[in-house]
């Protein structure tokens, strides 16, 4: 089973890591694992001086099986690091999986031109990645498609295309449950971001309410980010948190603050509330897809709703417990193992 990335993550980046997290489990079940990260080419790449383009051939040649540092995957599992997307580079697999809108067409291409059985895993709609319509041309490629939440399976409909959907789910050996809402400061954790649609304007406007109308709160922000300029002084910011500190960043929190436009599924949401906190979000489809109604909703770039809907909840100690128990309840029905399983068993599907 062959993975294809779009490239090297130097830093967290929430869907490599679920790819990370698929092909440990699989090649714990006995499958032999590939993740390739194979480089696009990129808007520009024509014009660069060709002193830039020999660097960066040189450089992934000196990190050509180079593991990612910041997720601890398997050592049975193969890597290859490269500066093109070439088929040369692929492993004669029974499957292959694109996992972007910049892998799709050479994923359909090795696929069509070998026996392996093309997949396209849909964790967003890529939209910030390239224009709509070139998105809509990927999705309707010859893959068969698994997606991590039903609004993405519809809109896969929409463009008359079929989607399984395996939602994504937290580490529950990771993310476990810290002390009762009773017991946790007044703190308010948010992620942030360079990506603009995860509105990290919208987390310095809410955090900026929040430090003037609840001064004794603890304000805190998390991110591979450096500390956004936007964010008001009383935020304090950890930049790439370690497996543990991001544990004990959720288990600190009382209320989790999450402003994206939209999320393919929001994994951060999960990972809060598995770890016991209440969850404030933006309604962006993807966050409601497994949380439901267990969580307080704000509309979509309305900044003063999360700051008033997080009030809300530091203000009422029973409503806040309320939702952080509905919440944990929710997502220890459906952890990292089950969807791992249900994925593999979606790539063993040749019907």
């Amino acid at each position: 089973m062959t993975f294809v990335l779009p490239g090297v993550a130097l830093h967290p980046v929430g869907g490599y890591k679920v790819v990370y997290q698929y092909a440990n489990h699989l090649v714990g079940a006995g499958h032999d694992v590939t993740v390739l990260h194979l480089r696009p080419d990129k808007p520009g790449d024509a014009g660069r001086h060709p002193l830039r383009r020999s660097a960066l051939r040189a450089a992934y040649r000196l990190a050509r099986s180079r593991r990612p540092t910041w997720f601890s995957l398997d050592r049975r599992i193969a890597v290859v690091n490269a500066a093109t997307q070439s088929p040369r580079l692929v492993p004669g697999s029974d499957v292959i999986v694109a996992t972007s809108v910049r892998t799709a067409h050479f994923v359909a291409s090795v696929s069509s031109a070998t026996s392996a059985r093309g997949y396209y895993f849909l964790q967003h709609y890529e939209d910030f990645t390239a224009p709509a319509a070139v998105v809509d041309a990927t999705w309707r490629l010859p893959l068969r498609k698994i997606a991590v939440a039903e609004w993405l399976a519809v809109r896969a409909r929409e463009l008359g295309v079929e989607a399984v959907v395996v939602p994504n789910a937290p580490d529950l050996g990771l993310f476990v449950r810290g002390e009762p809402i009773a017991a946790r400061p007044h703190a308010v954790v948010a992620m942030v971001s360079d990506q603009v649609w995860k509105r990290t304007d919208l987390v310095a406007d809410a955090m900026r309410t929040l430090a003037q109308a609840s001064p004794g709160a603890q304000l805190l922000t998390f991110g591979t980010c450096t500390r956004p300029a936007v964010l008001p002084p009383e935020v304090r910011h950890v930049r790439t948190p370690t497996p543990a500190q991001l544990t004990a960043l959720y288990q600190s929190a009382r209320v989790f603050v999450c402003a994206s436009d939209y999320e393919g599924f929001g994994l951060p949401v999960a990972e809060a509330m598995a770890s016991g906190a209440a969850v404030v979000s933006t309604d962006n489809g993807g966050v409601r897809s497994f949380a439901g109604d267990t969580i307080v909703y704000a509309p979509v770039g309305d900044g003063r709703a999360l700051a008033a809907r997080t009030l809300e909840l530091l203000a009422d100690e029973d409503a806040c417990t309320a939702k952080a128990d509905a919440g944990h309840e929710k997502i220890m029905s459906y952890g990292l193992s089950e969807a791992a399983s249900c994925f593999e068993r979606c790539l063993a599907d040749v019907a």
